[in-house]
């Protein structure tokens, strides 16, 4: 994808979608959706940046905050498990994505 044709929009019930130029659409998640689903708290996310057990996510929103694609957040939640954080299984939170998402939470 062309970084310079790259807009990151959300829909009516706010959640967000890459749109890359050509009509293709990339589900992504909000930081609190994302640490929340992994139960990793900002501060263990920040730590496990800084000493390379995660990559830090490449996209931002336009206020800058950090959003996760959807292989970002399974890397995440393996990398969870893998430190011994309980999360719930992927199967789980394929299902509740299907359902409807939760309001911004930083309305």
């Amino acid at each position: 994808m062309d970084p310079h044709r790259q807009h990151i929009r959300a829909n009516a019930s706010g959640e967000l979608y890459l749109e890359d130029g050509s009509g293709r659409t990339t589900r992504l998640y909000r930081f609190r959706e994302a640490l929340d689903r992994a139960t990793v708290s900002a501060s263990t996310y920040y730590l496990w940046v800084k000493r390379g057990i995660v990559p830090d996510t490449r996209l931002r929103d336009r206020g800058k905050w950090r959003v996760f694609t959807e292989s970002e957040l399974r890397r995440l939640i393996a990398t969870a498990r893998q430190e011994g954080h309980h999360t719930a299984p992927i199967s789980s939170w394929e299902e509740a994505l299907a359902e409807s998402q939760d309001s911004d939470w930083r309305e």
